[in-house]
């Protein structure tokens, strides 16, 4: 407070941002007067604050849902390599080379994309694909 004071502020009046799992940060509003937020400016106070809660909750979902997102495509973009790997290399059409990938992901018990990453980590070292190879 002797900072704020010093500083020439008179009146601070903060409302908490609130999300179903806590505190997410606090809305705090200063003026250079004393005793200057009444009943009516807190009342404003915590409608805005409400709603700037849940302004940051729906930024943290979209980020959240933004990354999952981009996590889908990436794992889809390996799929989609190692199938073409397959296709060429051993002679599958599309339809049997994602076969492939879904049969060699359930037998070694793995997600389909760890299996993709794989089937491309053995092309790089000019390693077989094929049942020899275990994949």
């Amino acid at each position: 407070m002797p900072r704020a004071i010093e500083g020439g502020i008179g009146s601070i009046l903060s409302s908490p941002l609130l999300a179903d799992t806590g505190s997410v940060g606090a809305l705090n509003i200063y003026s250079n007067t004393e005793r200057a937020f009444g009943p009516q400016q807190q009342e404003v106070a915590a409608l805005i604050a409400t709603e700037a809660s849940n302004l940051v909750v729906q930024a943290r979902s979209d980020v959240g849902a933004d990354t999952r997102l981009q996590g889908a495509l990436e794992g889809r973009e390996v799929i989609a390599q190692a199938q073409g790997v397959l296709m060429v290399v051993e002679g599958l059409s599309g339809v049997g080379a994602f076969a492939h990938l879904r049969r060699g992901s359930r037998e070694e018990d793995v997600p389909l994309r760890q299996y993709a990453e794989a089937i491309l980590a053995r092309i790089g070292r000019d390693e077989p694909t094929g049942p020899a190879s275990g994949g």
